[in-house]
């Protein structure tokens, strides 16, 4: 048996009975893996979007570990915002459940999550398509053809810069956001 500490965030959880919990994590580290938890009395609940440090146990011959001495660090805060960006996050979140290899830790896809976790205020459709396409991006996925010019320039750009630098990009005309929507 071996013990290691991460962060991680939560993808998806599936309940296995009224108090063993399976969580379909993506790790800082090592990638999205399946981890159990039991739910004890008196501890809240972990949810989706939830980014955690803990220690993890493993075994030989498991496909699923423990978790332990979990401390919650971040989480998406729905108070005070619209459905429609937790509807974006969740979206977000779904994509990358969705389209991460698994124990594959694709570092720039946990940074941004981070600091979607920590930092944005605002999480605009707009800014959605622009990280699922650098997500796209990043998983080998994204083609820079297209028959509208201003969106193959879009598209270039996401290839060649940073996350930040992507997010940077505002005020995209509604016709060209929904082009890039349909990628």
């Amino acid at each position: 048996m071996s013990v290691f500490q991460a962060k991680w965030v939560v993808l998806r959880i599936i309940s296995k009975t009224e108090k063993d919990f399976l969580y379909l994590v993506f790790f800082e580290n090592y990638g999205k893996l399946v981890v159990m938890k039991k739910k004890k009395s008196r501890e809240k609940a972990l949810d989706i979007g939830y980014m955690f440090n803990c220690e993890i146990s493993t075994r030989e011959g498991r496909d699923i570990h423990t978790m332990h001495n979990i401390k919650i660090l971040h989480y998406f805060d729905y108070k005070d915002r619209p459905f429609s960006e937790i509807e974006n996050f969740m979206k977000l979140l779904s994509f990358v459940n969705k389209n991460l290899p698994e124990g594959n830790p694709i570092f720039e896809v946990f940074e941004w999550l981070e600091l979607v976790l920590k930092k944005e205020k605002k999480l605009s459709e707009e800014k959605i398509i622009l990280a699922k396409l650098k997500f796209c991006d990043i998983f080998g996925e994204l083609w820079e053809t297209h028959k509208v010019e201003v969106v193959v320039k879009i598209l270039k750009f996401i290839h060649t810069h940073s996350m930040k630098d992507v997010l940077k990009l505002k005020d995209i005309e509604q016709g060209v956001l929904e082009e890039l929507k349909d990628i």
